[in-house]
């Protein structure tokens, strides 16, 4: 659907499915997906054996630091290491929330870039969601992490997309809660990206998970936890 071409109408409409900084902050949580449990002032993640044959091997740390909808904070999670009986052949149980070579956790990722690319400005002046992610993560960072999206953008925004299709969205059918082929703002249109299909694209699968978070009274977190969880390899280098 081309909001874009429908005038006012269709601007409302765009406009109606973009929701506010306020609104996307309740929906943060404590910043992380379900399924940590308490270890003192750490968490842990045990998650799934791997197969028959395969028993706990201990436990490998791992620091992410979390935006809970106030501050960032540093976090100290333990994933679960297994070990297949009779071999050296060991697996780990990575958290929900981590992203391979990155100490934010992907919420983090997910509110920056929505703040750079849903925003009038550059990523050196483009105004956060929240004054806690004003110093960090920085803008070279973000950029960087802009570059490291736009090769999958495509998946990302599929992921994102299936992620909230498949959420209970009652009494609305999520196909005309959420539809598709919506327009970037013309904000985003004006800037001179060299591959600006893929950003577009990737705006979307933001639009997707932040908009649906919002109208379907779910976290942020979760969501980006079960979009990550369908795709082929979890542990892949894909950013978000």
């Amino acid at each position: 659907l081309d909001y874009a071409a429908q005038g006012e109408t269709g601007l409302r409409r765009f406009i109606a499915w973009v929701p506010p900084a306020i609104e996307i902050l309740t929906r943060i949580g404590g910043g992380l997906a379900s399924g940590y449990e308490r270890a003192g002032a750490a968490l842990r993640w045990r998650g799934e054996r791997p197969g028959p044959g395969w028993h706990g091997h201990g436990w490998l740390p791992r620091k992410l630091t979390v935006f809970d909808g106030v501050a960032l904070r540093s976090v100290r999670v333990y994933r679960h290491r297994w070990i297949r009986v009779g071999t050296t052949n060991t697996e780990l149980a990575r958290c929900p929330d981590e992203i391979p070579r990155l100490w934010f956790a992907a919420t983090v990722v997910v509110l920056v870039l929505w703040a750079w690319l849903g925003g009038a400005h550059g990523v050196h002046t483009a105004e956060p969601i929240h004054v806690a992610l004003l110093e960090r993560p920085s803008a070279r960072t973000a950029q960087r992490w802009l570059a490291r999206a736009l090769p999958r953008a495509g998946v990302i925004e599929q992921g994102l997309r299936t992620a909230i299709l498949d959420e209970e969205s009652e009494p609305w059918p999520a196909e005309r809660m959420f539809p598709a082929g919506l327009p970037p703002p013309e904000t985003l249109r004006r800037r001179p990206w060299a591959d600006p299909e893929e950003v577009y694209r990737l705006y979307r699968g933001l639009l997707w998970v932040v908009g649906g978070a919002v109208r379907l009274c779910r976290s942020v977190p979760v969501l980006l936890a079960r979009a990550r969880g369908r795709w082929p390899d979890p542990t892949n280098h894909t950013l978000i």
